[in-house]
């Protein structure tokens, strides 16, 4: 029909991404139909799993708020899952929240800085942690994407698998600890 693009969705959107398993359902049967000489979108995905899930199926292009939602409720992303920050085992940790990633908030405050943040409802603890879930997220896509580029696609962050099937490194349950794992209400112990 001369589209410039395939869209894939999920047919609930508004599903909580902890239920993310039936939602992948019907991507493996659909992509093959989609020109691969076009770029392929999907929305309504968010977690770590679910982006290298459709990178290994072929989807070029994703819009995400997961990386933000999660940083508001005090929770951010590292190799080992998500981590609540609001959790007390945080208070004098003077980690950063990723050894060695390279983003602003890693480079200058620690654990236990982001947490006195969480815990004061300080707006700067969302910009900050934003900004270091976000840069997770290009990170774990850099490399998917150079992979990629070798043929060799398979699971960019293998500690992520513990995290996918089980529990964070926070000991959250669910797929990357869930999309509201911190959130208010729920801290750390999903319905």
């Amino acid at each position: 029909m001369g589209f410039s693009g395939g869209k894939l969705t999920r047919a609930n959107t508004s599903a909580s991404p902890s239920c993310q398993e039936p939602a992948h359902i019907p991507f493996p049967a659909t992509t093959p139909f989609l020109p691969a000489n076009k770029p392929r979108y999907t929305m309504g995905l968010g977690t770590p799993p679910q982006l290298l899930k459709m990178i290994a199926l072929g989807v070029d292009m994703f819009d995400c708020m997961h990386p933000t939602r999660v940083a508001r409720n005090g929770a951010a992303f590292t190799p080992d899952g998500l981590i609540n920050l609001r959790n007390e085992r945080h208070r004098a940790d003077p980690q950063p929240l990723v050894e060695g990633l390279d983003n602003y908030t890693c480079r200058n405050f620690s654990r236990a800085y982001l947490r006195h943040l969480v815990m004061a409802n300080e707006i700067l603890a969302c910009t900050l942690i934003s900004l270091h879930n976000v840069h997770f997220y290009l990170d774990l896509v850099a490399q998917a994407r150079a992979q990629h580029r070798g043929r060799r696609l398979r699971p960019v962050a293998p500690r992520l698998d513990r995290a996918i099937r089980g529990r964070g490194a926070d000991g959250v349950t669910g797929p990357s600890g869930g999309d509201d794992a911190a959130g208010p209400g729920n801290r750390g112990n999903p319905a």
